[in-house]
């Protein structure tokens, strides 16, 4: 397993914005690179860091310990 930092920095600003596309934008990403990215994260550590409410990502405990 290799985590990146470019990982680390989506992971921090989605769960600081709530949606995909305002951590892109703050991050200077397309939305699909930063959506591909998260997506990635999570299946290299097995488990869903955040809860998809509608368009809205919450936290999930796992996500919160991490």
């Amino acid at each position: 397993m290799r985590i990146t930092l470019k990982q680390l920095a989506i992971f921090e600003a989605v769960a600081k914005h709530g949606t995909v596309t305002r951590a892109a934008a703050e991050l200077n990403l397309t939305q699909s690179a930063a959506s591909m990215a998260l997506s990635d994260f999570e299946g290299q550590l097995d488990c869903l860091l955040f809860d998809r409410i509608g368009k809205k990502l919450v936290l999930s405990e796992k996500g919160r310990l991490f």
